[in-house]
């Protein structure tokens, strides 16, 4: 799928990383500061997921229980504005699943 045809809140789209982060230098903005740090703990989110991707619903619970914590707060402007960054990746695959996958269970260690 093309990112721009997903909705934000789609519950069934998942997005998987397809070079491990290489993509971080290619994503729009500032080499620093704390829009990049919070983008990359983004893509550790999605590249750890691996092959089967993370859901949005998915990435945005494990960057608000983030440790360490995720530097900025996860409110709908910021969820748009990594949105936004993630969809100008070339190396993240979006895909729409034919069935919601299951709610996420959290194991705290």
């Amino acid at each position: 799928l093309r990112a721009p045809s997903l909705a934000l809140s789609c519950s069934n789209a998942v997005l998987r990383c397809v070079a491990g982060g290489r993509c971080r230098g290619r994503i729009g903005l500032p080499a620093a500061g704390q829009a990049m740090a919070a983008l990359d703990s983004v893509l550790d989110e999605v590249a750890l997921e691996g092959l089967d991707g993370v859901t949005i619903s998915t990435l945005w619970f494990r960057l608000d229980n983030r440790v360490p914590a995720f530097p900025l707060h996860l409110d709908p402007a910021t969820k748009q504005f990594v949105w936004e960054a993630l969809t100008a990746c070339p190396e993240l695959t979006f895909y729409q699943l034919p069935q919601e996958r299951p709610p996420l269970v959290y194991h705290d260690r």
